[in-house]
């Protein structure tokens, strides 16, 4: 692993973080800064907090001779906009890496100058989690309901149509823009719209979720709903079926559907996993790092995590 990435910001400490809006929640930091510990690296991970109306502001100042920031995480709700900011402005000559050009989402970029590339390590560290789940090969979930199509929902949902090859997906977010946008990346990614109409089937009408998740051997909550506590359960659990897993990208708290799934039975996960996942793969990015790095920054990150969590 490289621990000399280039100058600090005066103190000797080079500079990563998180980029997006009302984020003060982000656990991001904790997993970060305990691997740069671990491995004596001289920097620091911190939060960006970034007004829509400062993106730009914030590209420029990242690219600038002076500036510090040697690579940074995006999460909502700019996953989006920051992968088209780098296509415009980046002088990297393949700004994009394969799974960001993909999905047509960034949430991990490495600076080098002027010259960003983005990355989607979402995709990956979401994979990673489900094919750790005990007696569960994603390869054999034939059939997946996907709530939120979003940055880290449409991801998923191209990601795993390349790598489970499932027979249909289910995909539903009541604005159906999201769904229409998503269904035509989908068919440009398979390459022909008939194979998309097989595999890919859009919902918006929350009276359609019951007779399609029923169907579903892995269901995935990629929706914000259980951040907060109070928040409703996006999704109809009396109707998941017997067998199936249950897997919600939120990771801060139990939430409401994965309480509800695991009282019936159900293998229910929150998102922790995924979350110290894709942290690993942005640290590795960053840090030139191998595979062995890469199993042990798992660790460290996860562990981190877990004790932030007190769930150690």
């Amino acid at each position: 692993m490289d621990n000399d990435n280039g100058n600090g910001n005066g103190n000797g400490k080079m500079i990563y973080g998180l980029l997006g809006r009302k984020i003060s929640y982000s656990l991001s930091p904790v997993m970060h800064n305990a691997a740069f510990r671990h491995f004596n690296i001289p920097a620091e991970y911190r939060i960006f907090d970034v007004e829509k109306s400062d993106l730009e502001v914030f590209y420029q100042d990242v690219i600038s001779p002076t500036g510090n920031i040697k690579g940074f995480n995006v999460t909502v709700p700019y996953k989006m906009d920051f992968k088209e900011m780098i296509q415009m402005f980046s002088k990297h000559p393949e700004p994009l890496h394969e799974w960001a050009a993909v999905t047509g989402a960034v949430n991990t970029v490495k600076v080098e100058g002027d010259k960003l590339r983005g990355f989607n390590t979402d995709v990956q560290g979401f994979y990673d989690a489900i094919s750790d789940i005990p007696d569960f090969d994603p390869v054999s979930a034939r059939k997946i309901f996907i709530a939120g199509t979003g940055g880290a929902g449409r991801a998923i949902c191209l990601f795993l149509a390349h790598m489970v090859l499932p027979s249909r997906i289910y995909v539903y977010d009541v604005v159906k823009e999201r769904v229409e946008s998503l269904a035509e990346d989908f068919g440009r990614y398979l390459g022909h719209m008939e194979r998309m109409s097989e595999v890919f089937s859009g919902i918006t009408s929350a009276g359609d979720v019951p007779s399609r998740i029923v169907e579903c051997d892995l269901v995935i909550n990629a929706t914000p709903l259980g951040t907060k506590e109070g928040d409703r359960c996006p999704l109809p659990v009396d109707d998941i079926r017997d067998g199936a897993v249950v897997y919600d990208l939120v990771y801060a708290r139990q939430t409401e559907l994965v309480s509800r799934a695991r009282a019936r039975g159900l293998r229910a996960y929150n998102g922790e996993s995924m979350l110290s996942n894709q942290a690993a793969l942005s640290f590795n990015i960053w840090t030139d790092g191998d595979d062995d790095d890469l199993i042990l920054t798992k660790k460290i990150m996860k562990d981190a995590l877990m004790k932030e969590l007190g769930r150690s």
